[in-house]
């Protein structure tokens, strides 16, 4: 938690009054207590904190497998005047191996799995509204206007032309890492 802290405020200089975390507030059903260690420092780097349930911060990756609470970060942007904060960072404290349907076994050798959405970041870093709004995307968008017979350029406010540039701009992505993994392409 400290260094998920110290990595966004001191490294990135993103502001800590517009950061709001939170943490685990237990399962009464399943015997987990709230996550107090991870209030407590939260609360000692920073009082903006909101409890959440057990549904919303509970990492799990499906029905059964590794699991445990965790604490999510989030950030308000500057632009945004609705005051509506987007999820930047979630830390999960893996703690319990799911067996089957809420029979969690507690694991030996505990763990944290941590997952930032870079592109997010990069939106704040980079004062956007929007992922999409990146440099990355930016540089697609051109790419898709060069090569084809759309008359209109990618623009904000977002109109249905924009829209689709993002929609095909996001399908090269994926199809440029996909091919990066190896993955080949028939003709079907």
């Amino acid at each position: 938690i400290e260094w998920a802290w110290e990595l966004l405020t001191k490294v990135y200089g993103l502001q800590a009054q517009r950061i709001c975390v939170t943490y685990f507030g237990g399962d009464e059903n399943n015997g987990i207590a709230p996550d107090y260690e991870c209030r407590d420092i939260w609360l000692h780097l920073h009082p903006s904190l909101l409890v959440m349930p057990r549904q919303e911060n509970f990492w799990e990756m499906g029905d059964t497998g590794l699991c445990g609470p965790c604490s999510k970060i989030y950030y308000v942007r500057e632009e945004d005047q609705s005051g509506i904060a987007v999820e930047l960072w979630s830390l999960a404290f893996i703690q319990y191996d799911n067996k089957s349907h809420d029979s969690l076994k507690p694991l030996h050798a505990k763990f944290v799995d941590t997952r930032m959405i870079l592109e997010r970041l990069t939106s704040l870093l980079q004062h956007k509204m929007s992922s999409y709004d990146i440099d990355t995307f930016l540089h697609i968008y051109e790419n898709i206007y060069m090569t084809t017979a759309v008359t209109e350029k990618y623009c904000q406010p977002i109109n249905t032309i924009s829209e689709a540039y993002r929609v095909v701009a996001d399908h090269i992505r994926a199809l440029s890492f996909a091919i990066a993994d190896g993955a080949t392409f028939g003709e079907k």
